[in-house]
């Protein structure tokens, strides 16, 4: 009657776990990096969604910065945050975060695909997106531009999104050459798409 195992066995039972464990590691990686753009671009379309809500509900036109490593939201403009309150005066990238005001880095293998066209805010470019609060006759609760100038903090010029497609920004993951992308149309809808 015989105890335990022979040496022959384990390496077999070895060899076995070892053909797994390189078949499997890739494949777990691969889900995870697929699962961290997939959060990425999801928590920002969630934050550009509530941008949207507050201009319509606190009737202020508010801004969004995407940028290729990381983005910032309003949620408030900050000039009413002033005494007295002064309309139209918005958060900067580079601004100390509040409550008002969120920045969220991108994890370091995530990036997104800025289109055109781009502002240079503090040494980096960013996509500008306002949503509009509906006071102007031509303009629609909730309705998605595009910035194209700012004077200091001050928001000068913005065009609508023209495309048939909207405005798609594309979030690709680097390590394993995928992308996901939101898709923003001019009555500023925002939809996710794989």
């Amino acid at each position: 009657m015989r105890k335990g195992f022979s040496l022959i066995e384990l390496y077999i039972v070895l060899a076995v776990l070892a053909i797994i464990a390189i078949i499997g590691i890739p494949t777990l990686r691969n889900f995870y990096e697929r699962k961290a753009l997939e959060n990425t671009i999801w928590q920002l379309a969630q934050d550009l969604r509530i941008v949207r809500e507050k201009a319509i509900t606190q009737q202020q036109d508010l801004i969004a910065y995407i940028g290729e490593d990381e983005y910032y939201v309003e949620f408030m403009q900050y000039g009413m945050l002033q005494n007295p309150q002064t309309y139209n005066l918005h958060f900067v990238p580079g601004d100390t975060t509040s409550r008002y005001f969120k920045n969220v880095k991108f994890p370091r293998n995530i990036k997104m695909q800025l289109v055109s066209p781009t502002l240079n805010i503090n040494g980096k470019n960013y996509l500008v997106i306002v949503f509009k609060a509906g006071g102007n006759t031509d303009e629609i609760r909730g309705q998605a531009k595009i910035v194209n100038s700012l004077n200091g903090r001050r928001l000068s010029s913005d065009t609508n999104i023209t495309s048939n497609n909207g405005l798609v920004i594309t979030g690709k993951n680097l390590t394993i050459n995928l992308s996901y992308s939101i898709k923003i149309t001019t009555t500023g809808k925002i939809a996710m798409m794989y």
